[in-house]
């Protein structure tokens, strides 16, 4: 599901004279800066949730993959620590998707199902609030501003001491250029393995867990190939744009089958209340949110073939055209 956003914009780091070790760091901390900016938001009551949560996974992805530029020390303390604040702010992500879904859904003519949609609504509000507020509370304890400063010393550590390209044996820019991206063509074959095994897989059905595992698996080759577009020419913009396309699309059936499973979920407590009409206008919902969750399955599979074609030097053939 697209979800609109008012996050501020930042200048992306540019690639300079092959200095991979001053791109790492502008990296990191762009996406610290903007976890700062938007934990502030948060904190006084607006919604970024989904803009710092992005960016914290994007900060994880970047500390892997530039990890030869950052301390050793510390290294797994700080993933730790960033990954809570992912978690916490996943709290509230699902109920927030049910109620968009369910907002925008149109009910029909039947007035059960009116009834029906509006009695959930309601009842998926309450527990967003709650949700939200335990979260809000977690997070407080996270000591956010902290964390910050921390990273930020982290990753400034590691060009208080940079070696002079060619001096003592140290490698020059261009000779580390080089091996960074043999190393990056290794991490990127991992990241699109997964998304190969599925395209092999087809065209026999595929389950919802199996399709959310390929959610996962596009969303951090995705990460990756943004944040190493710049030490690859630009290379990657092309299969970038097609792995969010396929993104979306895995997006907006995940969120459908978050929705169905919420549902049905909550069908149970209708049962034990004896509450009938309620339960036929339910089932008539989830009924329809599983068709409709059905017609996106075709475009995964052209999806996905365009974003492997994009990338036909990494170690495996072209797919063959349709």
């Amino acid at each position: 599901m697209a979800r609109s956003s008012n996050r501020k914009k930042t200048s992306k780091p540019v690639l300079r004279d092959g200095d991979l070790r001053k791109f790492a760091v502008e990296t990191a901390q762009g996406l610290i800066g903007v976890m700062k900016d938007n934990a502030s938001r948060i904190l006084e009551g607006d919604d970024p949730i989904h803009d710092m949560r992005v960016a914290s996974r994007r900060l994880r992805e970047c500390l892997q993959l530039f990890k030869e530029f950052f301390p050793q020390k510390g290294m797994k303390r700080a993933q730790s620590r960033i990954k809570k604040v992912t978690r916490v702010l996943g709290t509230p992500r699902e109920m927030d998707v049910n109620v968009q879904l369910l907002r925008k859904r149109r009910p029909g003519p039947s007035q059960l199902v009116q009834a029906t949609q509006e009695h959930l609504i309601e009842i998926f509000e309450f527990e967003q609030a709650r949700r939200r507020r335990k979260m809000l509370r977690r997070f407080d304890r996270l000591d956010v501003t902290a964390l910050q400063d921390e990273l930020l010393d982290f990753v400034g550590n590691s060009i208080a001491h940079i070696p002079r390209p060619g001096l003592l044996g140290q490698p020059t820019a261009e000779f580390a250029m080089d091996r960074f991206r043999q190393t990056a063509r290794s991490i990127l074959q991992e990241k699109i393995a997964p998304l190969v095994a599925f395209q092999t897989a087809l065209p026999q059905p595929q389950s919802d867990d199996e399709l959310h595992r390929l959610r996962i698996a596009v969303k951090k080759c995705r990460y990756c190939l943004e944040l190493l577009s710049p030490a690859f020419d630009r290379s990657f913009d092309k299969a970038i744009a097609s792995a969010k396309e396929l993104q979306e699309v895995l997006g907006t059936i995940h969120d459908h089958v978050a929705l169905i499973q919420s549902l049905q979920s909550y069908q149970h407590h209708l049962t034990e209340k004896n509450r009938a009409r309620l339960m036929q206008g339910c089932e008539r919902i989830v009924t329809d949110l599983g068709r409709r969750k059905e017609s996106y399955l075709p475009q995964v599979e052209p999806a996905l073939k365009k974003l492997l074609n994009e990338l036909p030097s990494l170690s495996y053939p072209p797919l063959p055209p349709s």
